[in-house]
């Protein structure tokens, strides 16, 4: 599959997805279910990013619904079934999950450090200590 094939199944993906609304025990379980299949799977940055995700989704009206959309959207397709490459196949199937991740990730936080120092603040208080300082790098607070 060439990777613009790849980057438009992703995004049809998630155009779906982002459609559907999820409530919070899905999302619970969502957060149980990539816990369990990728924390071994994942290298430390990675996963935290992922865990960032769960935070997003989590504290809604802090992060704004554009923020809530694209990370209810990383999450859901991490856990989902259905994937543009299936989970199945050995590396490539957890790649385009990864990728997906990062992706939106970056969108995310690239858009934080506009935010004011007050707001960063606040959103930085829902944060796990163990993630604090990744998500003061990624907003510009270090």
């Amino acid at each position: 599959m060439r990777d613009d094939e790849m980057n438009e199944g992703i995004r049809k993906m998630l155009e779906k997805m982002s459609k559907k609304d999820y409530s919070d025990e899905e999302l619970r379980d969502a957060e149980d279910t990539a816990n369990s299949k990728y924390r071994s799977k994942l290298d430390a940055p990675v996963w935290d990013k992922v865990r960032l995700m769960f935070e997003v989704v989590k504290h809604p009206s802090l992060w704004g619904p554009q923020a809530l959309m694209m990370a209810t959207v990383s999450v859901i397709y991490l856990v989902s079934p259905i994937d543009v490459i299936p989970d199945l196949i050995p590396v490539a199937g957890l790649t385009d999950d990864v990728a997906v991740i990062a992706l939106i990730a970056g969108m995310i936080f690239t858009k934080m450090p506009g935010f004011n120092q007050d707001r960063k603040m606040k959103i930085r208080e829902t944060i796990p200590e163990d993630l604090r300082d990744l998500f003061d790098s990624l907003v510009g607070l270090k």
